[in-house]
C-alpha cells in the first residue's frame, strides 16, 4: 500500500478510514443528478399518460357521436349528451362544436388541458372531427399535431 494510506500515531502506522469531503460531495452530486434525471423523465411520462387518456376519451366521444347519429339522424349538440365534459378526467375538459359546417351534420370534439396538465404547453388543445381528422395546438397556437398525436 502507498505510504499516504497510513498515518503515524505514537510511532505506529495506522490505516486511515472514511471518506474525504471531496469524495462525499462528488457522490452527493452524482446522486442528485440521477434523481433530477429520473424526476424529469417521470414528469414527462405522467404528462404523456394524461394526454393518452384524453385521446382515448376523444375516440370514445367520436364513437358515441356516431351512435347518436344513427339514432337521431344528427350529431349531438352538447358534450353532456355523449359522455360529459369531464369524461377525460381531471386534466382535460371536453367540448363539442359543430365545426366546420355549422350544423348538426358534422362535429369537432376538443380536449382542453386544465389543472396540472396546463404544464403540457405543446398539447394544450387536441381535437378530432367527424371525418377522423386530428389536430393539436400549443399554448401559443402553433400546430403540434405530429407531436401530440404521434403513434
Amino acid at each position: 500500500m502507498a505510504r499516504s494510506d497510513y498515518q503515524s500515531v505514537n510511532g505506529r502506522m495506522k490505516r486511515q478510514s472514511g471518506f474525504s469531503l471531496i469524495e462525499f460531495v462528488l457522490v452527493a452530486l452524482t446522486i442528485a443528478l440521477l434523481i433530477a434525471i429520473i424526476f424529469k423523465n417521470y414528469a414527462e411520462a405522467v404528462v404523456q399518460e394524461r394526454r393518452t387518456i384524453a385521446q382515448q376519451a376523444l375516440y370514445t366521444v367520436v364513437g358515441l357521436q356516431e351512435r347518436w347519429f344513427v339514432r337521431m339522424s344528427e350529431y349531438a349538440r352538447s358534450i353532456d349528451q355523449v359522455g360529459g365534459a369531464d369524461a377525460a378526467g381531471d386534466y382535460y375538459v371536453l367540448q363539442i362544436t359543430q365545426d366546420p359546417c355549422g350544423n348538426t351534420s358534422c362535429f369537432t370534439v376538443t380536449a382542453v388541458a386544465q389543472g396540472e396538465q396546463t404544464d403540457d404547453r405543446d398539447c394544450e388543445k387536441m381535437s378530432i372531427n367527424n371525418l377522423g381528422v386530428k389536430r393539436a395546438v400549443s399554448r401559443d397556437n402553433r400546430d403540434t399535431t405530429d407531436k401530440c398525436w404521434e403513434s
